[in-house]
């Protein structure tokens, strides 16, 4: 589970925090770190939700980890996260950060699959599109995936544009099916 209640109101305490002290861009730039570093090592998340480690191991290495990474104030938080019992939270907590920092300043994620890779001047074409179409910054990863034959997959939010071969083939199978059950 990626997102609870206590680790949303978590992420908004620093949320609040970060705005009232005019540090957003920094603070994100922190959490993204956070966030990779823990859903990178699958170690480190094992042993921050570990109820035998004790919080002043855990604390030791989160500074061994962190320390001069991110701000104090982020630095600061995450100990405060660990003296609450909350260690085994940080990467929900961080994920929801991420969430709403995203609401704040109107970014939508997306994801565009391709069955080849495609170049920067394309990949800025797509994404400039979804902007203007959506009215918001969008943050996109591109993927590539030969299942899909050829064509486009953009999914963001709830939506889902599905242009690839794939995609029409599975439609014409369907149309021919219908029709033959239709006419026998």
């Amino acid at each position: 589970m990626r997102e609870t209640k206590v680790s949303s109101r978590y992420a908004r305490s620093l949320v609040d925090m970060a705005l009232a002290k005019n540090q957003v861009p920094q603070i994100k730039t922190d959490m993204d770190l956070v966030l990779k570093t823990i859903d990178d090592s699958r170690e480190l998340e094992n042993l921050l939700a570990s109820p035998i480690i004790s919080s002043a191991i855990k604390s030791t290495i989160i500074k061994q980890v962190f320390e001069g990474k991110v701000s104090k104030d982020v630095f600061d938080f995450m100990n405060l996260v660990i003296s609450k019992k909350r260690e085994g939270l940080l990467l929900s907590i961080a994920y929801a950060f991420v969430d709403q920092y995203n609401v704040i300043y109107d970014i939508v994620n997306a994801s565009c699959i391709t069955a080849q890779p495609i170049n920067d001047d394309t990949k800025n074409i797509i994404k400039k599109d979804l902007e203007n179409k959506l009215n918001k910054k969008i943050n996109i990863q591109f993927k590539v995936s030969e299942d899909i034959i050829g064509g486009i997959i953009i999914q963001f939010s709830d939506k889902l544009y599905d242009a690839s071969i794939a995609h029409q083939l599975k439609l014409i199978k369907k149309e021919l099916i219908n029709s033959y059950i239709s006419n026998n």
